[in-house]
C-alpha cells in the first residue's frame, strides 16, 4: 500500500513542481495550457476564489506542502523544483546526506497522500497522523 501512496503523492507534487516552476518563470501560456489539461484528466480547473486561477488538484497539492514541516517542504522543493539536477546534488544543496534526502521525502509523500487522499477523523486518518507524527 505505502508504494501507492508514494507513487500517488508523487502524480500530484510532480503537477504541482511543473506548474509552479512554470509560474515562477512566468510561463502564462503554458499554465493556460496545462491547466487545460489537467481539467480535461478531471484535476483541473479552479473552484477556489483563494486559488488566483489554479486547478484545484494543484491548489490543494500547494496547501498540502505548506503544512509539511520546513525541511520537508525544503526537500519537496528541491525535488519538485529542480529536477534538472541530479538527487545528490539536490540533497548537497540541503546539506544532507542521500539517505536522509530519501528518508525526508519518503515522510513528505506520506503526509502529501495523507493531506490529499484521507478523510479526516477516520481511524485510519488517526493510525497515518500517529506514523506521520513519529516519523517527523
Amino acid at each position: 500500500r505505502t508504494r501507492r501512496q508514494t507513487r500517488a503523492a508523487d502524480e500530484r507534487l510532480r503537477a504541482w513542481g511543473e506548474w509552479t516552476a512554470r509560474a515562477i518563470r512566468g510561463e502564462g501560456g503554458y499554465i493556460r495550457s496545462l491547466a487545460g489539461d489537467l481539467t480535461g484528466l478531471g484535476c483541473g480547473g479552479s473552484t477556489n476564489p483563494d486559488a488566483n486561477g489554479m486547478p484545484d488538484g494543484i491548489f490543494d497539492t500547494d496547501r498540502a506542502v505548506q503544512q509539511l514541516t520546513d525541511r520537508q517542504r525544503d526537500a519537496v522543493e528541491m525535488e519538485y523544483l529542480h529536477s534538472d539536477l541530479l538527487q545528490e546534488q539536490r540533497a548537497r544543496r540541503l546539506g544532507v546526506a542521500v539517505k536522509a534526502y530519501e528518508k525526508l521525502l519518503s515522510r513528505a509523500r506520506l503526509k502529501i497522500f495523507q493531506a490529499l487522499y484521507v478523510p479526516s477523523g477516520g481511524a485510519c486518518s488517526r493510525l497515518l497522523n500517529r506514523r506521520c507524527e513519529k516519523s517527523g
